[in-house]
């Protein structure tokens, strides 16, 4: 696993994206110490109003050679007043920022969005529907167009939780680069924040940091046998 890009703004900014975006009165992007999960500085995106708002940093286009692209960050929610409408969260897209794949909360339901080769919506509700306001969650996003159909998958906690296979007619969307912050849409109205750490994308699954022991249940998860360097619950 190669990773293609990485940043946990303890520059204090901004510098280490491509570039950011703010758009919406009161809507705000700052790295800071209160959104920190480890080190002295987080990023803290607060988005208000209505659709179309967004409190985005982005970074450059990296095109990986294996047709994986997997992303990762340390996320939690720090405000959901909110109560319809939905949020775009950690995100993937292709290099012209045509097509993406996102972690969402539409309404109130925790999900996965994309749109198929066929150019249709997909959108999957996630396993796990609750999500602790200020408890720190690690989100991984993977697309892989390495065989006949498309997957995609999406981890918390270093356990897979949800896949989605697109095998309708069409090109691949061939992912490029990393997304971090908050987009809104479909009649989004009030506060929503996300405090967001240690972004990371790569050439394939990512997973759990060296060193990091799972849990006893998440050993034996079928999801998490699944990942290389693992066998039969144990670590190889």
């Amino acid at each position: 696993m190669g990773i293609l890009f990485s940043d946990a703004f303890e520059t204090g900014n901004y510098t280490g994206w491509l570039s950011t975006s703010v758009v919406g009165t009161g809507s705000t992007l700052t790295a800071n110490a209160a959104s920190a999960y480890a080190g002295s500085f987080g990023s803290d995106s607060l988005v208000t109003g209505a659709s179309g708002n967004e409190a985005r940093c982005i970074s450059a286009s990296s095109v990986p050679s294996t047709n994986v692209l997997s992303v990762q960050c340390r996320f939690k929610v720090h405000q959901n007043n909110v109560g319809s409408g939905e949020a775009y969260l950690l995100q993937m897209n292709n290099a012209g920022d045509t097509r993406g794949a996102d972690f969402e909360n539409n309404a109130g339901t925790w999900g996965l969005i994309y749109t198929s080769r066929a150019v249709a919506t997909v959108r999957v509700a996630l396993a796990k529907q609750t999500f602790t306001v200020d408890q720190w969650y690690l989100i991984e996003l993977l697309s892989d167009w390495s065989g006949a159909n498309q997957i995609y998958q999406v981890y918390i906690d270093g356990v897979l939780d949800t896949t989605s296979t697109d095998s309708t007619v069409g090109s691949n969307i061939i992912y490029s680069k990393v997304l971090g912050g908050t987009y809104t849409a479909n009649g989004m109205a009030g506060n929503f924040e996300t405090y967001t750490d240690e972004y990371k994308m790569g050439d394939a699954y990512i997973g759990l940091p060296s060193g990091v022991v799972p849990l006893p249940e998440q050993m034996y998860a079928p999801g998490y046998r699944a990942v290389a360097g693992w066998s039969s619950g144990w670590r190889t």
